[in-house]
C-alpha cells in the first residue's frame, strides 16, 4: 500500500456538492418572495438513527420549538421560512409538521442560492451555504446538549469552523442574530472540504477525464 501510494499522483477533483453549484448559475428562485431556509434533517424520524438505536428528538417537542422559532425569525427579519426536505423524510408528503410553512423535495442547493440566510442544524447541505455565500444560523435544542452529545459536538464544530452562531430554540427568548460571513473561514472550508484552487471552475469529470489523456 504505501508503496503504491508513493508512486501515486495525486489529482484533486470538486466534491459533488462543488460540481452542483456549478450548475445552479442560472437556476430561478423557487420561491418569490423574501425567505430564509431551513435545512432539514428529518430528527425525529430518521431511519438511520433509529436503525443505530441512538437517542433521538421527540416529535411533538422538537417540532413545537422549530415553529415557535420560525415565527420568530418571520417577524424579526421581515422573510418567510420554507423548508429544504430530506430526502428520507417520507412522512411530509402527507403531514405538514411546520404550521403548513411550505416543504420543498430535492431542492436544498437551489432554495440556498436565493434565500437570505440559512438555517440548520449539521446538515451537509451547509457546503452550499458556503459556495452561495450565505449566512448561517446553527439551531440545536437542550435535548441536543443533554442527550445527543454526540450531535450536539458535531453542530458545535460545524457552527466554530464557519463563525457562526449557535441558538438554542428551546430557551425561553431565543435571541436570533444572523451574523456577517467571515469570509476567510468560508474560503478555507471550500478549500479543505469541497473544491481546490486548480478545479474550482472545472467540473470534477472533466479533470479526471483531463488526466487520464495526459
Amino acid at each position: 500500500y504505501q508503496v503504491d501510494k508513493q508512486k501515486a499522483e495525486l489529482i484533486p477533483v470538486n466534491s459533488a456538492d462543488y460540481d452542483h453549484y456549478l450548475t445552479l448559475s442560472t437556476a430561478p428562485d423557487l420561491v418569490g418572495d423574501k425567505y430564509a431556509v431551513f435545512l432539514d434533517e428529518y430528527l425525529p424520524y430518521h431511519p438511520d438513527v433509529m436503525m443505530l438505536g441512538l437517542q433521538t428528538v421527540t416529535a411533538n417537542e422538537y417540532y413545537h420549538a422549530l415553529n415557535n422559532f420560525f415565527d420568530e425569525i418571520e417577524s424579526k427579519f421581515g422573510c418567510r421560512v420554507v423548508i429544504a426536505a430530506h430526502p428520507k423524510a417520507e412522512l411530509y408528503h402527507n403531514n405538514n409538521y411546520f404550521n403548513n410553512r411550505e416543504i420543498f423535495f430535492s431542492k436544498s442547493a437551489q432554495l440556498v442560492k436565493h434565500a437570505e440566510f440559512v438555517l440548520a442544524h449539521r446538515s451537509t447541505a451547509i457546503s452550499f451555504a458556503v459556495l452561495f455565500r450565505k449566512k448561517l444560523l446553527f439551531l440545536y435544542t437542550d435535548y441536543m446538549v443533554s442527550k445527543m452529545d454526540y450531535y450536539f459536538k458535531g453542530l458545535s464544530h460545524f457552527a466554530g469552523v464557519l463563525g457562526a452562531e449557535c441558538i438554542d430554540i428551546t430557551s425561553k427568548e431565543p435571541k436570533a442574530n444572523v451574523l456577517e460571513i467571515v469570509q476567510i473561514k468560508y474560503n478555507e472550508y471550500i478549500c479543505r472540504y469541497l473544491s481546490s484552487k486548480e478545479t474550482q471552475d472545472t467540473f470534477a469529470a472533466n479533470t479526471f477525464i483531463k488526466s487520464l489523456k495526459i
